[in-house]
């Protein structure tokens, strides 16, 4: 699996868990710009409901997470922490 297999949201700073990730199986990863940091933010989860369909309908059905984006417009710790999580899968 690879970054191009996730789904990203950005809700624009709506709430801490700013930055959604969302995996095939419907786990996710919500965190703010600071995940690593003591008061920062970062929460794996499942249940996300995650639709393969989601590119064509990704804007309608998962609106309320915010905008869909891209994972270079993900901030470089939300990058670290998500190649962190597909390099732990992988062992």
């Amino acid at each position: 699996m690879n970054t191009d297999d996730l789904r990203y949201w950005d809700n624009g700073g709506e709430s801490i868990d700013r930055y959604i990730v969302v995996w095939p199986d419907d786990s996710y990863l919500a965190m703010n710009n600071a995940p690593f940091h003591p008061q920062g933010y970062g929460q794996h989860g499942s249940g996300a409901q995650f639709d393969p369909d989601c590119d064509q309908k990704g804007e309608y059905l998962y609106s309320y997470l915010g905008k869909m984006i891209t994972f270079d417009d993900l901030p470089e710790d939300c990058q670290r922490m998500v190649l962190r999580d597909l390099e732990l899968e992988e062992c």
